[in-house]
């Protein structure tokens, strides 16, 4: 019988992942033509948004992107819940966030995390922008609350506190998702502190200082 060639022990070589490609800034500068294409990159496309953070080259235009998510998408939620305003829901969110963002790059260079200011900055946007966008998918059920709502109707959910909800919600969400990116950052650098150390210690100041945003926006 023909003998079989010898077989080689060595378990084969993981093949290394290709890097995602980064967003260009004409890229970026088109989405503004198609808005659904900003809430993927909001959303979904966590690969290349790392890889635009990591590069740098069209930070900026990430950046504006960014806050225009922040503004734009906010509106709805205002006008059709009890809030009744144009601006108040972007204060809330942008405004917690421009007051924690020192705490947030203090922390990050006390941890060791090796992201710069303009870093930095596009992950606390990151926050503001995802919860914005939940809160326009959350603005026709709350608008349905409000009108479909008694006036003398004796009920817990009433459509103040289900305002009230789901902006927590969405800033809740706006930090899990700033979380998954820091995490992928972490993993691509090989740096050794844990994101979990610095979002256990920034998390909670990020909550106490919404909790009193809103009350000066007389949102609670």
């Amino acid at each position: 019988m023909p003998e079989l060639p010898p077989t080689s022990s060595t378990p084969p070589r993981p093949v290394p992942a290709i890097p995602a490609e980064a967003y260009s800034r004409e890229e970026l500068r088109h989405l503004y033509r198609r808005p659904s294409g900003m809430l993927e990159v909001v959303l979904s496309q966590r690969d290349r948004f790392t890889q635009t953070m990591m590069e740098q080259k069209a930070l900026p235009w990430l950046a504006i992107l960014l806050i225009t998510v922040s503004l734009a998408a906010s509106i709805p939620f205002g006008v059709l819940s009890p809030i009744q305003s144009v601006w108040k829901t972007a204060a809330f969110f942008c405004g917690s966030l421009l007051i924690c963002f020192p705490s947030l790059h203090v922390f990050s260079l006390f941890f060791g995390f090796q992201p710069n200011l303009e870093q930095n900055a596009v992950l606390a946007l990151l926050i503001s922008s995802v919860a914005s966008t939940f809160a326009l998918a959350f603005s026709p059920i709350v608008w349905f609350i409000r009108i479909s709502t008694r006036p003398h109707e004796h009920t817990v959910m009433t459509p103040e506190f289900m305002a009230q909800l789901f902006l927590f919600a969405g800033l809740l969400l706006g930090v899990v998702h700033m979380l998954r990116h820091l995490s992928r950052w972490t993993l691509q650098h090989r740096e050794t502190a844990p994101s979990q150390t610095l979002m256990f210690c920034w998390i909670p100041l990020l909550l106490f200082i919404s909790y009193r945003m809103a009350l000066v926006l007389q949102i609670l």
